[in-house]
C-alpha cells in the first residue's frame, strides 16, 4: 500500500480494474472459491465469490459505525453543541480539529477496495480527511481543490486505489471547517448532516453481500 495517496478528478479506470482483478485473486487464494465470472461478480453463487458497491452498512463491527438508522447514504453529522448521543457517525465538537468519523474492523469474509472520496453538498465544509488502514496510518489528504468546480457532485480519486483485508480495522478522520458550520447552524437547526462519503467496491462471500443490502 503507498504511504502517500494522490488525489486525481479524472476516473482511474485501468488502476481500478486492476485492484478489482487482484483482489478477486487474493479472495479466490484465501477461501478457495470461485468468482461470479458470468455476472461480473454481482449476482454470485450460494458457494461463490461476488461484488458489490462499498456501502456504509459494511461499517458494522468498531468503535464508530453507521447504524441502521442511517439506510445507504454516505454522510457525517456535526453537532456544534456536542449533543449527538446516538449518532455514533457524528463528529467531535473541538473547533478546527479533527474529529473520527468511522473506525470498524473489515468483515472476516471481505475485501475493501478504497477508490475515492465524493460530497454531495454544494457548499462543503469537510477540507481534510485522513485514513488508517491495514495498520498504516497515511497522510492527511487536502481537497479544496475538487471543491473548485460548478459539479454537484465533487468527486476525487485515489490514483492507486488501496485494499482493505478481512479482519482489518480501518479509521477514517475528516476536519471540518466549522466556520462554515455556524454559518448553516440556524438554517438546519443544531445538527449539520453533510453527504460526505467513499467511492469503492467490495470483494466478498455471498452470505456477507446479502447481509449488506439491508
Amino acid at each position: 500500500m503507498p504511504y502517500l495517496l494522490n488525489i486525481i478528478t479524472e476516473t482511474p479506470e485501468d488502476a481500478i480494474e486492476a485492484a478489482i482483478q487482484n483482489t478477486i485473486k487474493r479472495a479466490n487464494d484465501v477461501w478457495g472459491l470461485d468468482y461470479a465470472t458470468k455476472s461480473d461478480g454481482l449476482y454470485p453463487g450460494g458457494n461463490q465469490i461476488g461484488r458489490t458497491q462499498f456501502r456504509p452498512d459494511i461499517a458494522h463491527k468498531g468503535n464508530k459505525v453507521f447504524p441502521k438508522k442511517a439506510g445507504g447514504e454516505w454522510r457525517t453529522v456535526n453537532n456544534p453543541d456536542g449533543d449527538n448521543a446516538g449518532d455514533v457517525y457524528g463528529l467531535a465538537t473541538d473547533q478546527y480539529g479533527w474529529a473520527e468519523w468511522l473506525d470498524f474492523n473489515v468483515d472476516d469474509d471481505a475485501f475493501i477496495i478504497w477508490e475515492g472520496i465524493f460530497n454531495r453538498e454544494i457548499d462543503p465544509s469537510i477540507h481534510e480527511f485522513a485514513m488508517n488502514l491495514n495498520g498504516t496510518q497515511l497522510p492527511p489528504m487536502q481537497i479544496d481543490t475538487l471543491y473548485a468546480t460548478e459539479e454537484k457532485t465533487l468527486r476525487g480519486y485515489f490514483e492507486v486505489p488501496v485494499v482493505s483485508s478481512p479482519t482489518s480495522e480501518a479509521i477514517i478522520k475528516v476536519r471540518s471547517d466549522r466556520t462554515n458550520l455556524s454559518a448553516k447552524k440556524e438554517e438546519e437547526g443544531n445538527t449539520l448532516v453533510e453527504k460526505f462519503g467513499i467511492i469503492g467496491d467490495v470483494i466478498a462471500k455471498r452470505p456477507v453481500l446479502i447481509k449488506f443490502t439491508y
